[in-house]
């Protein structure tokens, strides 16, 4: 029997609509100029591509390793860096309110996604989510825009407890909040490599929704990886979950 639904969030419950590149660039902006408000004596243009290439670095070194690297803990160093003073922590975290602030304004969600909660939550699953992010804050502010927060729980997020999918623990960690096998609960995601061979990995089902390929050149790397079932759109996400709960039971 299912008794449970993981899903991941972006691109899964809800969707970017905006230019990654612009909002990176002027959410950099926004935080060069809280730093500076808040007194930090930076060279913009050089602190700016600092902190970006920091970003795009940890990307790879963590999807290695699967372990997580805050944006905060970039930013320390960042700033440790450039041989400025160390700054205290409620000044990194406006700062990063700033950076992210720009992208949250264009993330909208996904169609449909409501009235698949809500069957959902009418059918007694467990909803929870896992999600691969640098940032609580950030992930926390995108749930509460969407109106998510009162389908889930639990929601764990990858700068909150350390390592990222598909590492297997972060699989577990949910497991054990719900006191659930893995062949009872079902992951809901839009990356190959993250999602589907996380919840593989542990023997959790798993949907591969492909409704953003906001990522397409991964998925070229990751053909070896063959999810369970496929779905175009949430409607075709709650019509699966439900054939495989007939099937099993």
């Amino acid at each position: 029997m299912i008794r449970g639904v993981v899903f991941d969030l972006g691109s899964t419950l809800i969707r970017y609509d905006g230019d990654w590149i612009e909002a990176r660039r002027l959410g950099t902006q926004a935080l060069v100029e809280q730093l500076r408000t808040d007194g930090l004596n930076i060279d913009e243009p050089a602190f700016m591509d600092a902190f970006i290439k920091a970003i795009d670095a940890s990307y790879h070194v963590r999807e290695e390793d699967c372990r997580e690297r805050t944006t905060a803990s970039l930013l320390q160093q960042v700033i440790e860096d450039f041989g400025l003073p160390s700054i205290k922590e409620e000044e990194i975290q406006r700062s990063l309110v700033k950076f992210y602030g720009v992208g949250e304004a264009q993330w909208t969600p996904m169609p449909h996604l409501y009235d698949m909660l809500d069957t959902l939550e009418q059918e007694g699953m467990h909803l929870g989510i896992i999600s691969n992010a640098g940032d609580r804050g950030n992930v926390q502010r995108l749930i509460d825009n969407a109106q998510l927060r009162e389908y889930f729980d639990p929601i764990l997020i990858s700068a909150e407890v350390g390592v990222r999918k598909p590492d297997t623990r972060i699989f577990h960690m949910l497991l054990a909040q719900w006191d659930l096998r893995a062949e009872e609960v079902v992951m809901v995601g839009d990356l190959l490599s993250v999602d589907v061979f996380g919840a593989q990995r542990v023997g959790m089902h798993q949907i591969w929704l492909k409704a953003e390929d906001q990522f397409p050149e991964k998925e070229q790397d990751d053909h070896e990886i063959v999810p369970e079932a496929v779905a175009l759109d949430l409607v075709e996400v709650l019509q699966l979950i439900q054939n495989l709960q007939e099937k099993i039971v």
